[in-house]
């Protein structure tokens, strides 16, 4: 967009002010004031240069000049938001004012608090501080260079409907994992669970673009690759010179199949966690809670129920105090960052690696 300002001043017998604006197709909108001590003419036309043969005429005081002048000024920036699109002013309110990133923040320095608190700081500075600063790296390559727009979706077929499907999903992922600890039988509960999204997109007949299944671009590729060796890079220089964890570290608990072997554990991870968690809460849920809430709000909300489903890891796995296991999923990285990669690319294929390059924290 080009922005052009005029003034011209003349022998004390007026003012002209000329505003022209050029959108992106060449077509240009124009407003030109011109006012002077007796009067004042304001012309608004399709091309800037020859607003003046459209232009309306006054002859009254100053004051109604000024009148005039904020007239043609609002209906200048109406014509714009008009060939912009017909954007509207957003409304005022909490999800449109507020920038999730200052939530984020607080999340985590709540988090902090409590974990300094509850356990100490090598723990506090390991899981919340280290977390702070992978995201910050890592989402700024992402915001940088990946689309600015939104990639184009599938059309939601019945976006009421298929959100309460996936709130039963998420349910059934809590039960399945809260029954692990109690009966040793979760995968019924799981397999159940991420498989609801798969024949809802199934049955409702969605195309390639609503699975995200198109090929990536180099570009995406070049971006993953930076974020994956940030990730690592961060993990490994920070968890040298951050003091040690008071609580040792917890590996991940298979729930699906614990007495499977290396390989098979392997397998596991890369079908159930890296396929169905990312079709679950990335293409399914978060496109369903987008309906509803602006594209940021969307990833943020995705990203805290994806760290709260593994809260009965932290409370009945691990055995966390309460305070403690609700302060980690406050921890929404991953989350954040995968859902924002789903919002401006669409691709699974990224995801998939994503989720398997870069949800690791190797050194921390």
């Amino acid at each position: 967009m080009i922005v052009g300002v005029s003034v011209a001043v003349g022998t004390g017998v007026g003012v002209s002010v000329g505003v022209a604006v050029a959108l992106g197709t060449g077509v240009s909108e124009g407003v030109i004031v011109a006012g002077g001590g007796n009067g004042v003419s304001v012309g608004a036309g399709a091309n800037a240069p020859h607003a003046e043969n459209s232009a309306l005429s006054a002859s009254s005081s100053s004051e109604s000049g000024a009148a005039r002048r904020f007239i043609a000024f609002a209906l200048y920036f109406q014509a714009i938001g008009h060939k912009a699109g017909g954007t509207r002013m957003k409304e005022p309110g909490f999800f449109n004012n507020y920038d999730t990133s200052v939530v984020i923040g607080v999340m985590l320095a709540v988090g902090f608090a409590v974990a300094l608190v509850t356990v100490g700081p090598g723990f506090a500075t390991r899981n919340f501080l280290a977390e702070a600063v992978i995201l910050a790296a890592t989402f700024a390559v992402a915001r940088q260079y990946l689309p600015w727009k939104d990639a184009p979706k599938e059309r939601l077929k019945g976006p009421r409907r298929e959100l309460i499907m996936a709130l039963v999903g998420y349910l059934l992922i809590m039960i399945g994992a809260r029954t692990h600890y109690s009966f040793g039988l979760a995968w019924p509960w799981l397999a159940g669970a991420m498989l609801l999204p798969v024949i809802a997109m199934v049955s409702a007949g969605y195309g390639p673009k609503a699975w995200g299944l198109r090929l990536p671009k180099p570009s995406e590729i070049g971006v993953l690759a930076v974020v994956v060796l940030l990730t690592y890079g961060l993990s490994r220089a920070l968890g040298a010179v951050l003091p040690a964890s008071e609580l040792p570290s917890e590996d991940v608990i298979n729930l699906v199949a614990p007495a499977f072997t290396t390989i098979g554990n392997v397998l596991v991870v890369a079908v159930v966690a890296a396929i169905l968690e990312e079709v679950f809460f990335r293409v399914y849920l978060q496109p369903r809670l987008a309906a509803y809430l602006p594209g940021r709000w969307a990833v943020l909300v995705q990203a805290l129920m994806y760290s709260a489903a593994f809260l009965p890891l932290y409370l009945y796995g691990n055995r966390y105090p309460l305070p403690l296991a609700a302060a980690l999923v406050l921890v929404t990285t991953n989350g954040v960052l995968a859902g924002y990669f789903w919002r401006k690319t669409g691709n699974l294929w990224l995801l998939i690696l994503l989720h398997l390059l870069a949800f690791g924290r190797y050194g921390l």
